[in-house]
């Protein structure tokens, strides 16, 4: 069995780390330089763990990604195309109680494409989005 060479290294430490390391070592019953080397052991794991972690952390942080943007975005141009049937809606609900009360004399079909238009013209989008979005709502699982 061959011995490890150690190395000696001169280290300046305060007087209450001093105090703290000889406290330690008291209550270990083994040497003050056997504690240092301990912590200095310690340290350089955990310094060596914080590594591995930080890598760990990306891979998982990259699956993730992979995993759910698709399905985020997917979401998120729901979301959208659900603000753009809002406010043909809300026209729609206007128009049908202006309809009712029997002010207006506008059938059912061209209340909707009304509502359909206006809403369109006020998100800047073509009517046909308004279609396709609520459409896409109607089929989503």
């Amino acid at each position: 069995m061959s011995k490890i060479k150690n190395i000696k290294r001169s280290v300046s430490f305060t007087a209450e780390t001093i105090k703290q390391l000889e406290t330690i070592a008291a209550k270990k019953g083994i040497p003050t330089s056997s504690v240092i080397r301990e912590f200095i052991d310690r340290g350089l794991t955990l310094e060596t763990s914080k590594s591995d972690i930080d890598f760990i952390r990306s891979q998982i942080r990259e699956e993730l990604e992979i995993a759910l943007d698709p399905r985020i975005n997917r979401i998120i141009k729901l979301l959208i195309k659900q603000g753009i049937m809002i406010y043909p809606m809300a026209y729609y609900n206007a128009m049908l109680g202006a309809a009712m009360s029997s002010r207006n004399n506008i059938n059912y079909h061209q209340m909707l494409e009304d509502s359909k238009k206006k809403g369109a013209a006020y998100l800047g989008v073509a009517s046909d989005a308004v279609d396709l979005a609520f459409e896409e709502m109607m089929n989503f699982k």
